[in-house]
């Protein structure tokens, strides 16, 4: 069992989890990009290429919402070698009948069901180490810069020689190379009924919470993150837009890579709070006149302070799912968030405008923070009522 949990803890499992985060990831933050070039290779209007990001999105958040059920009970080698092969399967497939609406469509809805495949593992994979917060964080460092990176290269070196085959050639061999990088993960994960004396003083409602949580905070963000391009359109020269755009994309990268510095040294509450507080804070450089050195503030900024408290939030519902077949539900949340936070901002910057949208998007970030704080003290008290707090909980004695 300690050989497994070493496995489970090497370096080597980290490096697949963060390949196989990244693999799941990177349609999800090229699509705007990998959209626009379908669009204008196949002549298809507003709602034919959204329709292709609502079937990707529909068979992504469904495979991860049934992830509960196989996440434990199938090899992990398995599940790795088989998202990732349905994500190559649907970008080549995609590729070969790039001149069907419909072959295009069907191969973007498989390649959505196997980043979902290997999305849900790579949490569940992070939610079984120890030291949790630091590799959560670390995870979500290639996860922003490696699809940063792409959205720079694509256009001059593929897209514009290559066409829309080219991209999809392009990164079906992307998920190749980070599937080779995977095959060092185990097989299977640790038990997780390490914890039974804590689970007895926890509802096993307090995952779902956090779930839902991280909903409302994830919406906030996608929802203002969707909207920046337009929101400073109309003041700001496209061209800087875009380029300022971009430096958000290597921001979000910049608070993970910190947070793994920091990791659990100022325990968790405190990292979320200064995080939140910063990303609320510099919505005020959305108020009046947007200019572009507050643009790229913002830019700079809200990002990485928002990804800086994400990584703690994952090891908080980690934390609270004392079954481990929960964590996996992570990425359901993201997509779910995803999918309402632009739509509600959208409404509401339509119907009441801007600075009711920025509102909006700030109360559902602030309280889905709040339940996260609240379900972190339940877990220390929790801990230190078993016994465990002195290794697990150090932070919490303080706060007793």
């Amino acid at each position: 069992m300690n050989q497994h949990l070493r496995q489970i803890d090497s370096r080597i499992s980290l490096l697949g989890a963060c390949a196989l985060g990244t693999a799941g990831v990177k349609i999800f933050a090229v699509l705007p990009l990998l959209l626009g070039t379908i669009a204008e290779h196949l002549q298809l209007d507003d709602t034919e290429t959204g329709m292709v990001a609502s079937l990707y999105y529909v068979a992504y958040f469904v495979v991860t919402l049934t992830s509960m059920f196989w996440i434990r009970r199938v090899s992990w080698r398995v599940l790795a070698s088989l998202g990732c092969g349905l994500m190559v399967l649907g970008l080549i497939g995609s590729a070969v009948f790039s001149e069907s609406y419909q072959g295009v469509v069907a191969g973007m809805m498989v390649s959505g069901l196997g980043a979902a495949v290997v999305f849900a593992l790579s949490f569940t994979l992070v939610s079984d180490m120890s030291d949790k917060d630091r590799r959560f964080a670390i995870k979500l460092v290639p996860e922003q810069i490696i699809p940063a990176a792409l959205m720079f290269i694509l256009p001059a070196l593929v897209i514009e020689d290559f066409g829309l085959k080219g991209m999809l050639y392009a990164l079906a061999l992307a998920i190749l190379v980070l599937a080779f990088l995977s095959g060092g993960i185990p097989t299977r994960g640790a038990a997780k009924d390490d914890a039974p004396q804590a689970r007895k003083q926890v509802s096993g409602a307090l995952v779902f919470t956090g779930l839902g949580a991280l909903v409302l905070f994830f919406a906030g963000f996608a929802g203002l993150w969707a909207f920046s391009e337009r929101l400073a359109h109309d003041s700001l020269d496209p061209v800087l837009v875009g380029q300022l755009l971009a430096l958000g994309l290597v921001s979000s990268a910049v608070g993970p890579f910190v947070a793994a510095f920091v990791a659990d040294r100022w325990g968790r509450v405190t990292p979320i709070v200064i995080g939140v507080v910063l990303s609320l804070g510099s919505l005020f450089l959305l108020v009046g006149q947007i200019t572009a050195v507050k643009f790229g503030l913002l830019m700079a900024v809200l990002p990485a302070a928002y990804y800086f408290s994400l990584a703690y939030l994952f090891g908080i519902i980690s934390d609270a799912d004392f079954s481990g077949r929960f964590a996996a539900l992570i990425a359901s949340a993201l997509a779910l968030g995803a999918a309402v936070g632009p739509a509600v901002f959208g409404v509401i910057l339509d119907e009441q405008g801007q600075n009711a949208a920025y509102l909006t998007a700030a109360i559902l970030v602030a309280v889905g923070a709040l339940i996260f704080i609240w379900m972190e003290r339940r877990l220390e008290r929790a801990h230190l009522i078993a016994g465990e707090g002195a290794e697990k909980y150090p932070r919490a004695e303080i706060s007793k």
